[in-house]
């Protein structure tokens, strides 16, 4: 007991050689946990004096903070700094005064949706930055001078839905950086944003993805690591887009896909190539009005005949060897290496494609239809180096691979005819055999039919 006295003196003794300013910081956050209290039910707050009397801890149904008094709009939420948990919606509209959420920096749950919409001041969300649940959908929607989603960093998964709309000062996504998963729709509309490298670690959404209208957007490689999209796929209207690299892992797509007006989109088979091939898109596909070079399945598909830009692995070997990292004959054997590997390649792509056949020549059958075409068994395909003669005082092509011979009956006019050649094979020995011992039958027609004689061979 004695031992308790002395350790409270001492307390009130160190509080007291403290400064009145000190003392207030050290005991603020106690002050908060006794002065607040749970509340039950829904609260609207309507203006700044409404506010600063709030001193609910925990709030079981949905808090809505909205300005309704011109008179007393509502211009920071320092008075909700005790509050930790809102089991319902957390919905902040229509404050033109707000500039930050400073006040929420205490909040850790909300069990329902965040919705912070209309606020043409706000300019950052950072008073969010200590949420780690949110249970329901995202809204962030019609803040004219938003220039940061920092405040949600603090989330690995997204619950339900996000939706990121009518943000035009928003520059980026850095405030996703941990997002994983959403499980339900993404929405990046008509934001400012030039990229999305904040989604990095992004590989799953549930719903739909629509990235549309961000007329800043220049790539998408924030999305590497995208593999699945349970709903539709829309891109769309992103007039500086200009690469679409970055859903080359993409290989499912669970509803339609929708790419299209977007302007200077010129290249999308490398990208979509996979998905295409051996992934699986549930819906319809449409590919259209972009800028040359993507505006149909078709071409997609081409890209068995292209082959992707590969890596400037040439620029990096020749920067090692600027740096001295790298011996120059190293780099020489390193770049022969390259450009035999790449020199291979392409001709393997060619080969496959039917490219290594002059177009013009008569007998080029485009790739996929070498084989089987008019049941010849490819052999226009094998004779594609023959040159065609052309036949005298006719118009038409000699075939460049005649058709087999075949043994024939003689007609009444017809002389004496060899018989059939039964394929012997060409060398010195068989040759001798064939022209020596050999006796072939021949015919000859005598007016009433086909007699048969043996003579021997030359």
């Amino acid at each position: 007991m004695q031992r308790s006295c002395l350790s409270l003196v001492l307390a009130l003794g160190v509080l007291a050689a403290c400064s009145e300013a000190a003392t207030e910081r050290l005991l603020a956050p106690f002050d908060a946990a006794f002065a607040a209290v749970p509340c039950a039910g829904d609260y609207t707050l309507t203006s700044q004096t409404a506010v600063d009397a709030f001193a609910c801890s925990d709030v079981s149904g949905s808090l809505t903070i909205a300005s309704a008094d011109p008179a007393d709009p509502i211009a920071n939420l320092a008075g909700l700094a005790g509050l930790v948990t809102v089991h319902d919606d957390l919905i902040i509209r229509f404050n033109d005064a707000l500039s930050d959420l400073d006040g929420l920096s205490t909040l850790d749950t909300i069990g329902g949706r965040l919705a912070i919409t209309g606020n043409h001041g706000l300019g950052d969300i950072d008073g969010l930055s200590g949420v780690t649940v949110i249970n329901g959908a995202i809204v962030i929607d019609d803040n004219a001078v938003l220039a940061s989603v920092d405040g949600l960093s603090g989330l690995t998964t997204i619950q339900h839905s996000l939706h990121l709309q009518f943000l035009p000062s928003l520059p980026n996504v850095a405030g996703l950086s941990g997002v994983t998963a959403v499980y339900g729709p993404l929405t990046i509309v008509k934001t400012g944003v030039s990229n999305l490298d904040g989604l990095s670690l992004l590989t799953f959404v549930y719903g739909d993805l629509d990235v549309s209208a961000n007329a800043q957007l220049a790539n998408v490689d924030g999305l590497a690591k995208l593999d699945t999209i349970g709903g539709n796929f829309i891109v769309e209207s992103n007039d500086n887009l200009a690469h679409v690299d970055g859903f080359a892992a993409l290989r499912v797509v669970g509803g339609d896909f929708t790419l299209q007006n977007n302007r200077v989109l010129s290249e999308c088979a490398c990208a979509f190539y996979p998905l295409f091939t051996v992934g699986r898109i549930g819906g319809a596909v449409t590919i259209r009005n972009n800028a040359p070079g993507c505006n149909g399945p078709a071409d997609i598909s081409a890209l068995a005949c292209v082959p992707c830009a590969s890596a400037d692995l040439g620029s990096t070997i020749t920067g090692l060897q600027g740096t001295g990292a790298l011996r120059a004959s190293h780099a020489r054997a390193l770049t022969n290496k390259l450009n035999s590997a790449q020199m291979q390649a392409s001709r393997q792509l060619r080969r496959r494609c039917g490219q290594d056949r002059r177009p013009d020549h008569p007998g080029h059958v485009p790739g996929g239809q070498r084989r089987n075409q008019r049941g010849d068994g490819g052999r226009a395909a094998r004779s594609r180096h023959r040159p065609a003669r052309r036949l005298r005082g006719a118009d038409s092509v000699r075939p460049a691979w005649p058709a087999p011979r075949r043994p024939s009956i003689p007609g009444p006019d017809d002389g004496p005819k060899r018989g059939p050649s039964f394929g012997f094979p060409r060398t010195p020995a068989a040759r001798f055999l064939t022209l020596r011992v050999t006796r072939l039958p021949a015919f000859r027609w005598d007016g009433q039919g086909v007699s048969v004689r043996s003579t021997r061979s030359r």
